[in-house]
């Protein structure tokens, strides 16, 4: 009954934590503590969180194909910790899990509590080491390796890494690669993988009485590492590759070396079976392969940190080893780098639609990193902007009033605009002139606004009729205008002359009218003008005489 209101407790817990899914790259930087329920991140994207102070997972944890999970302390002042502490949480692994806190001096705690661990990409726990002790451990009933695990430390500790419950079985088929670490098993060991030992690690086989897969190997990969294994009374065989160079392989207690009755230990160049004998009936065999040479063997004393020292408990080989691992070790890696822990500098682009319809593109140098305290800063500045605008067509005409009219017509972005602009109308001045065509033309000259338009008119050259007018004038010369008609008209010639006259004769006779007329006829300059006088004609008296001649007329 206590055991269902716990599990109906959590469960209500859990509800009203909130669920996070990552559909796309996403990066979270800052000191926060996050507390969350089921966490997926869907195939092919990742999420990175820095400088984060506390994740605690009260939920599954599921990290898609080709996707990654990164938690990472770059504040040297940050004590990093990720927990899972939920009885009924999963952590399914695709693609990659980092948690990495090797730049932060304060040791980090890694506690995965749940239900079930399955492994199928790479996870990576990864600590500085020098400050404190830090806590990786990895501990559900169902726990299942299948890809690559890795446990790394700076500088070692004393901190053992624990993998599964207790006297449970942990299912290695993949690669667990130790770097400066001490790994204690606890529980049974299934499967078909590897776990290899490098940079100063140790592998304590703490329960010998629990099984450990005949085809699971431990791999001693440098001349540091070492493998310890509990002695028995009933010893069993553990595979062993790499051993050389000075490298150790132990048991739990010193080794016993009492010839010709007790050997220490005992190598078979037949079988390539070492085995190790300590306080007579207590012993282990390890399959460390053949070709060994057994005078290169030598008893030594194993103190590695984080152990017990064993005085004379171990033997070295001070050859290399002879055999090349076994397909089944891959390749140990590194620490992955996380997304947006570096400084970084990049562009964006910012487009916008002003109201005019004007489409304006910005762009903008981002620049992220990290002050001299280790927080986090975005500084942003703009490299260009610029408004994109249509082009323009304008039309001019012009209109009655007395001022300029402008109009513009915006188009859609893309098209052309149309500026419409009205102008007053410009006074005119007329010349016109004769040509030799038989029509005739106009062109208008136009001048600036505000000024005066040029009307200019040529007509046929097809003469006018003239009359010519000619007077006098007190000029020494003589002057000529021309007055043009309209064509077809008549066009008049005034001509002054000087006024210096003509000699004159004067013709006088008589006429029927009762008063006297003077008419004068005037020549060309320098001749003689005529003066015509006539009188009228009251006669003289008269006498007539007649006579006949020898005519048919009367004279």
């Amino acid at each position: 009954m206590l055991f269902r209101y716990s599990l109906l407790a959590i469960t209500t817990l859990l509800a009203a934590v909130k669920a996070v899914t990552i559909t796309e790259d996403t990066i979270d930087r800052g000191i926060l503590n996050v507390d969350l329920g089921t966490t997926t991140i869907e195939d092919g994207v990742y999420w990175s969180i820095i400088d984060n102070a506390v994740t605690a997972f009260l939920g599954d944890i599921n990290v898609g194909t080709g996707s990654g999970f990164y938690i990472t302390g770059i504040s040297s002042l940050i004590s990093l910790q990720v927990t899972l502490l939920s009885p009924i949480g999963n952590i399914n692994n695709d693609g990659i899990i980092a948690f990495n806190a090797v730049q932060s001096l304060l040791a980090p705690t890694y506690n995965l509590l749940g239900l079930s661990f399955t492994n199928n990409g790479e996870m990576y726990l990864g600590a500085d080491g020098s400050v404190g002790l830090p806590l990786f451990s990895i501990l559900t009933p169902d726990w299942n390796n299948n890809g690559l695990l890795v446990f790394y430390l700076k500088t070692r500790t004393t901190g053992p890494v624990s993998l599964g419950t207790p006297l449970g079985t942990i299912n290695n088929n993949g690669q667990i690669c130790l770097y400066n670490e001490l790994y204690t098993q606890t529980t049974n060991i299934a499967g078909t993988g590897c776990i290899t030992a490098i940079d100063d690690s140790s592998i304590f086989l703490s329960n010998t009485v629990l099984n450990i897969d005949s085809n699971q190997w431990f791999y001693l990969q440098d001349p540091q590492s070492s493998l310890r294994a509990t002695a028995i009374s009933v010893p069993k065989t553990y595979n062993v590759a790499g051993f050389g160079n000075g490298n150790k392989i132990g048991l739990d207690i010193p080794l016993v070396n009492l010839p010709p009755l007790l050997d220490a230990w005992d190598y078979d160049t037949t079988t390539g079976i070492l085995t190790l004998r300590g306080a007579g009936l207590l012993s282990q065999n390890f399959n460390i392969g053949l070709g060994y040479d057994p005078s290169l063997f030598s008893i030594t004393t194993d103190d590695d940190l984080g152990l017990l020292s064993v005085l004379f408990g171990a033997v070295s080989y001070a050859g290399p080893p002879p055999n090349p691992a076994p397909a089944v070790c891959q390749p140990c890696k590194q620490l992955p780098p996380a997304p947006g822990t570096s400084a970084t500098e990049s562009t964006t682009t910012i487009v916008t639609t002003n109201s005019d319809g004007s489409v304006c593109t910005e762009i903008d140098d981002v620049i992220i990193s990290t002050d001299a305290s280790g927080s986090w800063f975005t500084s942003t500045s703009t490299i260009t902007s610029e408004c994109a605008t249509n082009p323009e067509t304008t039309i001019t005409s012009t209109w009655t009033g007395s001022f300029t009219t402008t109009v513009t017509q915006t188009d859609t972005p893309g098209g052309t605009d149309t500026v419409i602009v009205e102008v007053p109308t410009n006074s005119q001045t007329t010349l016109t002139s004769t040509w030799t065509g038989t029509f005739t033309t106009t062109v208008t000259v136009t001048d600036t606004q505000g000024g005066t338009d040029t009307v200019i008119v040529e007509v046929p050259s097809t003469a006018n009729s003239q009359t010519t007018i000619t007077s006098t004038w007190t000029g020494t010369f003589t002057t000529t205008e021309t007055f043009t008609d309209t064509p077809g008209g008549t066009d008049t010639v005034v001509v002054e002359v000087p006024s210096t006259a003509n000699s004159q004769t004067t013709i006088t006779s008589t006429w029927t009218g009762t008063f006297t007329t003077t008419e004068t006829f005037t020549d060309t300059p320098g001749g003689t003008d005529t003066v015509v006088v006539e009188v009228p004609s009251t006669a003289n008296s008269q006498t007539t005489i007649t006579s006949t001649w020898t005519g048919t007329f009367t004279t």
